[in-house]
């Protein structure tokens, strides 16, 4: 997904377009800090290409490495563009996220369950379905195996 559509071959460009099929809540992890490798400008061209595969879907923009840069700290231009995209898909939620410090970690799992219950309902508007739907979701948690804490 590191290159423009009309340069993409028949795989990529299935795996691309089945991203319109999904039935769930789109999480897109977003490095402000570049140390993904990829440029805040890349990583903007990828979200614009990508984004209307997900029209009418809850999305969740991921602002990760918040402990080595936060979306506050982009240059002018880049949160333009961001805020661009914000106002052309206002269903687009953000967050700032950082596996080191634990910032927003729960938060992004409880709005991410909250959207996609949230989507589902809109969608079925079925009581009984509904409540099918409501009983099979559940949030995994890891099962503590020992004291030995690890870091992120």
């Amino acid at each position: 997904m590191d290159h423009p559509i009309e340069e993409m071959n028949t795989i990529e460009m299935q795996s691309i377009c089945s991203f319109a099929h999904l039935d769930a809540c789109i999480l897109f992890f977003f490095d402000p800090s570049e140390s993904c490798g990829y440029s805040v400008e890349d990583q903007l061209k990828l979200l614009r290409g990508v984004k209307p595969l997900f029209k009418n879907k809850p999305i969740i923009i991921v602002f990760s490495k918040a402990d080595l840069k936060t979306v506050k700290q982009l240059d002018k231009e880049q949160t333009q563009e961001l805020n661009q995209i914000f106002k052309d898909f206002p269903q687009i939620r953000k967050i700032e996220l950082s596996t080191l410090t634990q910032l927003n970690i729960g938060e992004l799992k409880k709005l991410a369950c909250e959207l996609f219950t949230e989507y589902k309902l809109k969608l079925d508007n079925n009581e009984e379905k509904t409540n099918k739907i409501l009983q099979r979701m559940q949030i995994a948690q890891p099962k503590k195996r020992d004291d030995i804490q690890r870091k992120p």
